[in-house]
């Protein structure tokens, strides 16, 4: 009770408020009493004062106490309002109990005053207490219903097994309404291979032994879609006995990201290890190649070992064919970028895939209107869709259809954010499809792999060719695949607004005679490969001079008496690579012409933008008269003397 009890008194006796007070006093009841005696004062004071009770008369001239109830618990419903009167009965005084009065005091019986107010004032503090933390619990709970009905996380109770209390989110996630989980085992929306593990756990926390944790795991939905969600758990008490508070995020896209990240950089240590193994082998398929030449003009055409060399040489060129897809996948292959329409590509196409898949399989172009334009090499997207249409041909035995499509695609913001290392923009789209027999999982994981082949003839590298190409002409690639549907590769390439001017080649090789008699400089740090060279220049009349390294080529330079007429240099060379030795040379013999050779066809230090720059390059594996030929095309027709 307040230190100082507020009271409003309705009575209009002046004698019976002194008694009233009296009793107050005598009572050792601290009070601030307000005294009124008509309607309009009454009802002033209950809307303009803080009240604590009200006492009132049950009958007045020009009011009464009734009235007075009726007002008092419109206006201040929580206030306990107590009769005092010399007149009311018992009759009458039981009925205002009825009417909501909190107790009655005859003025007769003015000791039960004291007594009455304090009980009336303490219980209407309490039912306030109580009103107020109903309030609150109420607020609180209304906040938490907001709060879990506008949760990103699918939030819900597990108990006995089933789910309950679930929030909007967990039937969105989960494609069930209320009533469909209401009797459905939460096992049930668990994929079969992780169930085991997750009841585990279920019932590992309900014996209190596994501390709250977040582990992830898949889910089934309604529709059958598998996704990915991250469960955070946590053991309370639910309606008196215990359950599991379960938080379940989805995060299927962002597994489905580092799955795609994972890849990329499998696939990119793959290819560095397959550049590398290329690069390494077209060495020694130049020294084959070079020394099969070198044999067979040393032979007469009746030789017994003619044929045999020839043999050797054949496979030689199918070994350098294989490296040349190597290549192509690990993207160090030259591209002689100009902007096409991949339309026009297709149709060009479209009498040679004909021939390539046969009449029982129906050939559909789909070319999109207003195609607009791209920049690639036509030749190596020409071999993008040989290979991915002899890809096709293979997955439809027995006949089948095949569209090739070609379309204006935009990719937002969110297509960007769910494929890694994709960005937002205009592409055109190239897509390849058929109606083949499909792929599993587990092929469609390693589909890109060199060598990886479920053919019973092949090499295994015709997809990772295509991967190659795609990746180095700045589009990227898709595939989407099911057993018994068949497959769809797209392929976004992004769009070019200007028109630029084809690339040239390195121009026409000369014809005539390929000898010369001028000074040529071989610079390379694999031997064998040094020796073919000089061996094969030297037969078509050239003067050689030799170096194993770019430091040792500059000291032959520098004590050489005449001039340099060309360099024949390997590009990636210990120490000092080949445009760097160029450029250190270049003062030194002002006239000296340049000529690259590698067994790589691009790489980080110049091989991107090669023929841009104008760069005389010739790739290895050659064969002697292409490098006769080569080397005549840089020094220029005819020959020169020193």
């Amino acid at each position: 009770m307040h230190n100082s009890v507020r009271i409003l008194h309705l009575e209009d006796d002046p004698l019976d408020r002194e008694l009233v007070e009296a009793n107050l006093a005598e009572g050792g009841v601290s009070y601030k009493i307000r005294h009124v005696d008509t309607r309009e004062s009454f009802v002033r004071a209950i809307e303009e004062e803080e009240i604590d009770i009200i006492l009132a008369d049950y009958s007045l001239p020009a009011f009464d106490g009734l009235t007075a109830l009726e007002i008092a618990k419109q206006k201040r419903p929580l206030v306990p309002f107590v009769f005092v009167s010399g007149t009311m009965g018992e009759d009458p005084a039981i009925e205002t109990l009825k009417s909501g009065a909190t107790d009655y005091v005859l003025k007769q019986k003015l000791s039960r005053l004291v007594p009455a107010l304090k009980r009336a004032v303490e219980e209407a503090e309490n039912k306030k207490l109580l009103a107020e933390k109903e309030r609150a619990l109420w607020e609180s709970e209304s906040k938490y219903r907001v709060l879990v009905a506008k949760a990103d996380e699918a939030i819900f109770i597990a108990q006995d097994e089933t789910v309950k209390f679930p929030n909007p989110k967990a039937l969105e996630m989960t494609g069930y309404s209320t009533e469909d989980l209401a009797g459905v085992p939460f096992t049930g929306l668990i994929h079969p291979e992780d169930r085991a593990n997750v009841l585990e756990r279920y019932i590992d926390r309900l014996r209190g032994g596994v501390p709250p944790e977040a582990y992830p795991f898949r889910i089934m939905r309604k529709t059958g879609e598998e996704l990915w969600v991250l469960l955070t758990a946590n053991l309370i008490d639910w309606e008196g006995r215990p359950g599991v508070l379960c938080l379940l995020r989805d995060i299927t896209k962002e597994r489905n990201l580092e799955a795609q990240f994972r890849q990329s950089q499998k696939m990119e240590a793959v290819g560095r290890l397959a550049g590398g193994i290329a690069h390494d082998f077209n060495n020694l398929l130049t020294v084959t190649l070079g020394y099969c030449d070198l044999a067979l003009n040393r032979i007469g055409t009746p030789d017994p070992l003619r044929r045999d060399l020839e043999e050797i040489r054949k496979a030689s060129d199918r070994c350098a064919a294989l490296t040349r897809q190597l290549l192509a996948f690990s993207r160090k292959q030259i591209l002689v970028p100009k902007v096409i329409n991949l339309g026009d590509v297709v149709a060009d196409m479209d009498k040679m895939l004909r021939r390539i898949i046969g009449e029982d399989i129906d050939l559909v172009s789909a070319r999109g209107k207003d195609l607009w334009n791209v920049k690639a090499d036509p030749g190596q997207i020409e071999q993008v869709i040989v290979n991915l249409v002899v890809n096709s041909r293979d997955a439809m035995p027995s006949g089948g259809k095949l569209i090739i499509e070609t379309t204006n695609v935009v990719l937002d913001e969110s297509y960007a954010l769910g494929h890694k290392y994709v960005s937002s923009g205009s592409y055109v789209m190239l897509a390849v499809s058929d109606t083949g027999h499909g792929m599993d999982e587990e092929t469609l994981a390693r589909i890109f792999e060199p060598f990886f082949t479920k053919k019973e003839r092949g090499t295994g590298l015709g997809l990772s060719t295509v991967y190659g190409i795609v990746k180095q002409s700045g589009a990227h690639i898709n595939v989407y695949s099911e057993q018994g549907m068949g497959t769809t590769f797209k392929m976004y390439f992004p769009r070019v607004e200007a028109t630029v001017t084809e690339i040239p080649g390195a121009g026409a090789l000369p014809s005539g005679d390929l000898r010369g008699s001028e000074t040529i400089l071989v610079v390379e740090d694999e031997e064998l490969v040094r020796q073919m060279v000089r061996e094969i220049l030297v037969q078509y009349g050239y003067t050689v001079l030799e170096a194993r390294s770019g430091g040792e080529a500059v000291d032959l330079c520098s004590r050489h008496q005449g001039p340099v007429h060309l360099m024949l240099t390997d590009v990636v060379m210990p120490g000092m690579n080949g445009m760097e030795l160029s450029k250190r040379l270049a003062p030194i013999q002002p006239g000296m012409k340049v000529l690259f050779m590698s067994g790589y066809t691009a790489n980080a230090i110049v091989f991107q933008g090669i023929l841009e720059l104008g760069i005389a390059f010739i790739h290895k594996p050659f064969t002697m008269d292409s490098l006769a030929r080569k080397v005549r095309e840089v020094l220029g027709s005819g020959t020169a003397t020193n």
